[in-house]
């Protein structure tokens, strides 16, 4: 079985680039992302990736000692993973998960872990996962 989560970006700020997830227009999580640059232009550990379309598996994370979505075939970037974390000083370019922001953009304490076991409890019955970023 296969499903697709589109990533809506809809605020760059100067340090942090935030969005939602959705599945059939349907509101999972809020993200929150390093800072949107030009395309070709790479800050490494502070630069979200670039638009487009990527396959995700679900793969053991040596730095969260659990089984997390990895990103595969992103240019110029490598173990892109969707996690948990409250600031963009734990995202490292991966994709953070939140069920609140703050006004600042950062996900609110507390609502991150959650956001992130929701989505893997979506996400473990299917087999070819995409996410589209847009």
């Amino acid at each position: 079985m296969e499903i697709e989560l589109t990533l809506k970006r809809w605020q760059k700020g100067f340090d942090f680039t935030n969005g939602s997830i959705y599945i059939d227009s349907k509101f999972i999580c809020y993200t929150l992302e390093d800072q949107l640059r030009e395309p070709g232009v790479k800050v490494p550990g502070n630069t979200c990736i670039g638009y487009g379309r990527y396959r995700i598996t679900l793969e053991w994370s040596l730095k969260h000692k659990c089984i997390v979505p990895l990103l595969h075939n992103v240019p110029n970037f490598t173990e892109i993973e969707i996690h948990w974390g409250n600031s963009i000083y734990d995202t490292e370019g991966c994709i953070l998960v939140g069920s609140k922001l703050t006004d600042r953009g950062s996900i609110v304490m507390g609502t991150s872990l959650p956001a992130f076991h929701n989505l893997m409890d979506i996400l473990k019955g299917y087999n070819s996962i995409i996410i589209n970023i847009v």
